[in-house]
């Protein structure tokens, strides 16, 4: 689907969806627990404070998401890694959640040492890594659920798989063939599927996104399997 805009507007076209254990790999430690109580608490990191899991959150130490190597990635993945304006969305084929994010740096700099996936990853699962993550409003609501599924679901002799863990999150990467920069574009994005997942769901997607984005006008081509990966 796309959506309709000024003749002289910039196209956005993202890639099909894929499951984020597909595309990188976890790397973590770290031994789950089921006494976190949900909360949070402030720390001092360097020159800002950061919100953080209370007393270590769910143990899970996420510490790296790198990318799988080039022949194992997807077509239509590798053929944007040269590019470095790139819009990238965050849903889930169990959760009602989306997130959109940009980064300069292209596909292989949210994945690299700490890059931003790492931070959304450790936000998701409740994972304090020493002060590097800041867990932000958006994302509280959606991690304390998801360890509470986590702990109804894992039986207690046993660590949970990445599977269990991450193998819900879905993820497509958008580019512009033309000069753009992906910041001015990210509202827009994130309004058009949040309104999108919204409607094939049945049920309103929360975002995760808190910060004021900008919203240019563009074309979305949005994922050719989006409705099919968020319908099985």
């Amino acid at each position: 689907m796309e959506v309709q805009a000024p003749e002289n507007a910039l196209t956005i076209r993202f890639t099909n969806l894929y499951r984020l254990i597909d595309i990188c790999n976890i790397v973590r430690d770290g031994n789950f627990s089921k006494g976190w109580k949900a909360d949070y608490t402030r720390l001092n990191s360097g020159k800002r404070t950061v919100n953080v899991p209370a007393e270590g959150g769910s143990q899970i130490l996420l510490r790296q998401l790198p990318l799988k190597p080039l022949d194992e990635l997807p077509e239509d993945v590798r053929s944007m890694l040269h590019h470095q304006e790139t819009l990238y969305l965050v849903t889930s084929t169990r959760y009602s959640m989306h997130y959109v994010g940009m980064t300069a740096k292209g596909i292989p700099g949210v994945f690299k040492g700490g890059g931003r996936f790492s931070h959304h990853a450790r936000k998701m699962l409740a994972s304090f890594v020493d002060k590097g993550t800041n867990h932000t409003g958006g994302w509280l609501d959606h991690a304390k659920k998801r360890y509470e599924d986590l702990v109804s679901e894992v039986e207690d002799d046993r660590e949970p798989t990445d599977e269990e863990l991450l193998g819900d999150v879905i993820i497509a990467f958008g580019v512009s063939e033309t000069d753009w920069t992906s910041r001015d574009y990210e509202g827009l994005a994130e309004d058009h599927f949040r309104n999108r997942i919204t409607a094939i769901k049945g049920k309103p997607s929360v975002k995760m996104n808190r910060a004021s984005t900008s919203r240019k006008s563009a074309q979305v081509v949005e994922p050719d399997n989006l409705e099919e990966v968020l319908t099985r």
